[in-house]
């Protein structure tokens, strides 16, 4: 048998197996609302003259019923009373000191994983998507109608999808410059699609909406196989040569010897390949890729983005926050010296070589347009007494497709 034979058969085999759960599971459906408005929920016509967490509820079901789509969905809100993460059980309280009312603390088994409504995964269950975990596929970014948002989403709750008094708008009811709601971002992953924001409740936000009578499913990869990208393990200085994984290597090459160094630690394919995302003074990041096109995947099997191209028209597809040592990174950054253009933007550590100069960040758990590129300004450290930033490493193979998948 060929290795393309192996491959067609394993692909086959490993979708007969997961059919019936991947159907189910892409039933499980989370998405963000078309409709926006205030912190005042009451306001928003598809409220229908309710308020506060039913108002959010209520939002939801509509929306959800106009797009056709199945079962029972609430917002993902929290007030003083009931958290967003006990709501997403179907009980009421708070998750601190009460466990939602249970006598034990919610575990990963207690909820199924949800899909965008265009059938890709985003959380493999409600305790895992929260901090510390931070366990996120796809960014929410798609409406019930499957439309793609750059917006806030106004959640009210803390990074463990927990509320408190004055970040949830008066309880929904002031959509005023008075009041302060907690949002996330639906361009990142890890926790802060829904928390670690705040910003006045007069501003134009949308809701997370969430299906509760959830079938029981797991989320899949779709894209195990391809080429692999990962974040670094550790956080690293901006002057490569002050790396010990660099081995002595300054600049770019020294970065590339970090990521070949933990991709042969964690006996990645192609390991000596495996280059790091970044610029130096007058090259853009992929401009000593030798193949540069092509797909990456996360180690996880979540595709980070489609080749170069996509790199700097578009974006990419979610963040590139996991780690050989399979954690999700979330509130951190990566080195980048990288402009929303796909160019060096004169902050990147003069080449990655000089300790006493600042770089540029770009957040860790980004994606979309604003991947690897610099969102941070240019003012870390590029030496000093600890790291500060992660690095994005890619593999620069030519092998875009592999037999063995790998685990999950």
């Amino acid at each position: 048998m060929t290795r393309f034979e192996r491959l067609v058969q394993a692909s086959l085999l490993a979708a007969a197996l997961t059919a019936g759960s991947w159907a189910a599971a892409q039933e499980n459906l989370v998405f963000i609302t078309s409709a926006s408005g205030s912190g005042d929920l009451s306001s928003w016509p598809e409220a229908d003259g309710l308020s506060g967490l039913d108002a959010g509820d209520r939002i939801c079901q509509n929306l959800a019923g106009m797009a056709g789509l199945p079962g029972d969905y609430i917002a993902y809100l929290s007030n003083n009373e009931d958290d967003a993460v006990c709501r997403l059980h179907g009980l009421s309280g708070k998750w601190f000191g009460d466990n939602c009312g249970l006598n034990e603390p919610l575990t990963a088994d207690d909820s199924q994983a949800w899909h965008r409504v265009d059938g890709r995964p985003i959380f493999p269950n409600a305790a895992d998507m929260h901090f510390p975990t931070d366990r996120m596929y796809y960014p929410l970014w798609l409406d019930e109608n499957g439309v793609q948002h750059g917006s806030f989403i106004l959640t009210g709750s803390s990074e463990f999808g927990a509320g408190g008094g004055a970040s949830n708008c008066e309880n929904y009811s002031n959509g005023s410059s008075n009041a302060g709601g907690s949002i996330g971002v639906s361009t990142r992953t890890s926790s802060n699609f829904g928390s670690g924001f705040g910003i006045p409740c007069q501003s134009t936000m949308r809701l997370a909406c969430f299906r509760v009578d959830q079938q029981p499913a797991v989320a899949r990869p779709d894209h195990r196989g391809i080429r692999q990208a990962f974040m670094s393990n550790d956080r690293l200085f901006g002057a490569m040569h002050l790396n010990p994984e660099a081995d002595g290597l300054t600049g770019r090459t020294g970065a590339y010897r970090i990521c070949q160094n933990q991709a042969a630690a964690a006996h990645l394919k192609d390991a000596d390949t495996y280059k790091a995302l970044l610029p130096d003074a007058v090259e853009g990041p992929f401009e000593r890729f030798d193949w540069p096109d092509g797909p990456w995947a996360r180690l996880d099997g979540i595709l980070v983005i489609d080749g170069a191209d996509q790199f700097v028209n578009g974006g990419s597809q979610t963040s590139l926050n996991l780690t050989p040592e399979s954690n999700y990174v979330g509130r951190q950054s990566g080195w980048s010296g990288t402009g929303s253009d796909g160019q060096p933007d004169g902050t990147h550590c003069e080449a990655w070589t000089d300790e006493t100069v600042t770089g540029s960040g770009s957040p860790a758990n980004q994606a979309g347009a604003m991947w690897a590129k610099s969102a941070t300004g240019g003012g870390f450290p590029c030496g000093g007494d600890f790291p500060l930033r992660y690095l994005f490493c890619l593999a620069d193979s030519d092998l875009l497709f592999h037999d063995d998948f790998g685990p999950w």
